[in-house]
């Protein structure tokens, strides 16, 4: 076939070839694999109309990232505060040395145990959200001769 020759896209009576300039030929397909002028620009206004739900689910799964973390990092501190508090230390200031920024520690003494509760609220893309709270809890075997004090 001669160079700049055109070649038809397909073999019914529906396939045309248009000319795209000197040399060049563009197939056109009739029917449904024709695209039409009535089709452009369908994708950008289907994005724009998809783009609040998408940020949606986004925020949502940052969200939730963030609360795994801050309960994880509340366990941790609980479990600091508690074996800091078993052993006569303050409780209170190994778990907030651990724990996320917010949190709130508690350390309740039970007969030969200790308890420690650390509570945070999760927030979302730096705002809190409401009712929305990690924690994590611990208990120690309080040490012999060591007195531990609700804090």
């Amino acid at each position: 076939m001669p160079y700049g020759a055109a070649r038809s896209a397909g073999t019914g009576a529906g396939a045309a070839v248009r000319h795209g300039g000197p040399g060049r030929t563009r197939a056109v397909l009739s029917g449904q694999g024709e695209r039409r002028d009535v089709d452009r620009g369908a994708f950008t206004a289907e994005f724009a109309a998809a783009l609040p739900a998408l940020m949606l689910l986004l925020g949502v799964g940052l969200t939730v990232m963030t609360a795994v973390a801050d309960r994880g990092r509340c366990y941790d501190a609980a479990r600091d505060a508690a074996l800091a508090a078993a052993r006569g230390q303050s409780g209170v200031d190994a778990g907030t040395a651990a724990a996320p920024p917010g949190a709130t520690v508690t350390v309740l003494p039970d007969g030969d145990q200790v308890r420690v509760v650390v509570t945070v609220p999760v927030r979302a893309l730096g705002l809190t959200v409401p009712d929305l709270t990690a924690s994590g809890e611990a208990v120690a075997a309080i040490e012999p001769g060591v007195t531990v004090i609700a804090e």
